[in-house]
């Protein structure tokens, strides 16, 4: 990706000014921004001590990274999306006689449409968080149908592909793709209590690196004009899969995707804590990378978006 100008980009370079004036004098916690039309970047800041070879935890941005995982287990046939999940966990939910856990599909936790609300997991401390997702006793309802934000249900996706392609998680989409869009080697992942992937919340990765996942996806799956992952799956993660306004949802009010937020206009969003964002915006071309620590300031969302 080659540096140009926002005029080069057809865009302002007042705009550009001016969008950065309003974000700095919001005093957020800003670590850097990069906005980039195509292949080429036409701003970049980096606010010190962060620079451009420092890694962010993305946090729950970490959650589209597991579906591009998914979407290419499913593209080798090695998942069916309407599988249920509880066959990849036969241990884990021998004792599980819940119909509705028992029905609920890939497809419909890479919506957040889960049978049961889920545990918060850090009040417990399990020695595997895998065993406790499926020990849930909470009530349950048909999974496909509502929208409730279930992030441990991410973290199975994530440990379902560890477990079917016999990788990390990294190390698969290292394999899928990483080293094929020139993602850095220091990108990694922490890991969870039982040794998976903590997939829903703890990937690490370069502002550039996570630019070039987004490049990858805006592009409908495709890199230097070789087809990586199939077009339709995105098309399905990046659009509209169920509704989430009846929950008042600050995140995005446009719905949700497959681990995908969906925003106005056409547009979607890699989202994490603390205003980890990948902003793409396929009518224009654009996106916005974002990274910061703006955790407990409730209209930081608005103002960049």
């Amino acid at each position: 990706m080659q540096k140009i100008t926002p005029e080069r980009a057809g865009i302002s370079s007042g705009a550009v000014k001016e969008y950065i004036s309003v974000l700095e004098s919001n005093r957020f916690a800003t670590h850097d921004i990069i906005l980039a039309k195509g292949n080429d970047i036409f701003f970049e800041k980096y606010y010190p001590p962060f620079d451009e070879n420092s890694l962010h935890r993305l946090y729950s941005a970490s959650k589209s990274f597991v579906s591009l995982a998914v979407g290419f287990l499913a593209q080798d046939g090695k998942i069916d999306l309407d599988d249920p999940i509880v066959r990849y966990f036969p241990k884990e939910t021998a004792k599980v006689t819940d119909e509705n856990v028992r029905n609920q599909t890939i497809r419909h936790m890479l919506m957040m449409a889960t049978a049961k609300t889920p545990e918060y997991w850090f009040h417990d401390k399990p020695c595997d968080r895998v065993q406790y997702y499926f020990d849930n006793p909470s009530p349950s309802r048909p999974s496909g149908l509502t929208f409730e934000y279930d992030s441990s249900g991410s973290f199975i996706l994530g440990a379902m592909v560890e477990r079917v392609s016999g990788k990390s998680l990294m190390e698969y989409l290292d394999e899928k793709l990483f080293s094929h869009i020139g993602v850095s080697k220091k990108t990694h992942c922490l890991c969870c209590p039982g040794g998976h992937a903590w997939g829903d919340s703890a990937i690490l990765c370069t502002p550039r690196d996570f630019l070039k996942v987004a490049r990858f996806v805006l592009n409908g799956g495709k890199w230097d004009g070789k087809q990586l992952l199939n077009e339709e799956y995105l098309r399905l993660a990046t659009t509209k899969r169920i509704d989430n306004t009846e929950l008042g949802c600050s995140a995005a009010r446009g719905g949700y995707g497959y681990q995908f937020w969906i925003e106005q206009n056409g547009c979607y969003a890699f989202q994490g804590m603390g205003s980890q964002y990948a902003v793409c915006v396929p009518e224009k071309d654009l996106i916005l990378i974002y990274n910061a620590d703006n955790q407990g300031i409730s209209f930081a969302k608005e103002i960049i978006f």
